[in-house]
């Protein structure tokens, strides 16, 4: 069934540099041996994403936005601690969150070795108008 507006989400990460800035503002208080990006610690990179799923009450209320994501990369790449500070709502952070947990980075470093790092990520939410 071909639907008139294609519910693809598309996601854009920001530079990792305002992603750090970001982090640096909110200074919420860390778990133990996780690191902030800066002084010697390099950002993670994302390897892979997955697109997170419109929900269908946000792609019927033609519902657009973006959800503010704050995670923690492990030193093997896995996203962990995945929360959403900020939504639109219907589901959308459910969504992104369900998106980023499959994300794979390469780690960040400190002194050359991986180590967990905490970044912010916003994921973006928009329907396109399917031409065909």
């Amino acid at each position: 069934m071909r639907l008139p507006a294609a519910a693809r989400a598309f996601i854009c990460v920001r530079a990792f540099v305002c992603l750090s800035a970001f982090s640096q503002q909110t200074q919420t208080p860390l778990p133990e041996g996780v690191y902030r990006i800066g002084n010697g610690v390099t950002p993670p990179q994302v390897l892979s994403k997955v697109d997170p799923q419109y929900s269908e009450e946000a792609r019927i209320a033609k519902l657009t936005g973006t959800v503010s994501i704050t995670l923690v990369v492990g030193e093997d790449g896995d996203a962990r601690n995945v929360r959403a500070l900020t939504s639109p709502g219907l589901s959308m952070d459910d969504a992104a969150i369900a998106a980023v947990s499959k994300w794979r980075f390469k780690p960040g470093l400190k002194d050359g070795m991986p180590v967990p790092v905490s970044v912010d990520v916003e994921v973006q939410f928009r329907l396109i108008t399917d031409p065909g």
